[in-house]
């Protein structure tokens, strides 16, 4: 923190991102010995997908199941139950809040993926762009 305070670059490999946040104003992601990206690391954290979990008081039927799935940047369903649902969520959050909340919730968990999943979503895509989308 105090070199960060006199304006001197510090590198740290780093997986654990509050350390980052905490120290770092960019992150840089190299790829096969390749700066591909400098990102401030708000802006990076705010444009990658959601970890979205919601728990609900009564059994999901095939509506609510639609509802969520056709609301726009809604993909990767990891988990259909009887009463939960899991998802990735990219972009604006809002409709995602919005729609949850018209049902009873016994549960409403939204994470950011880890900095290690922000980092494989640049490793495994063709573009810093398509990373984040």
């Amino acid at each position: 923190l105090e070199a960060r305070q006199r304006g001197q670059t510090v590198f740290i490999s780093s997986h654990i991102l509050p350390e980052i946040e905490r120290v770092a104003d960019r992150i840089g992601i190299i790829r096969e010995g390749e700066l591909i990206a400098v990102e401030h690391t708000h802006e990076l954290t705010s444009r990658t997908f959601r970890h979205v979990r919601i728990g609900f008081a009564d059994p999901i039927t095939s509506d609510i199941i639609t509802r969520f799935h056709t609301l726009d940047g809604v993909d990767r369903f990891d988990t259909i139950e009887e009463r939960s649902l899991a998802f990735q969520a990219h972009g604006d959050i809002n409709e995602v809040v919005r729609l949850a909340a018209r049902y009873d919730l016994t549960m409403l968990d939204i994470e950011r993926p880890s900095l290690e999943e922000m980092f494989m979503r640049y490793y495994n895509s063709d573009s810093p762009r398509e990373a984040t989308a």
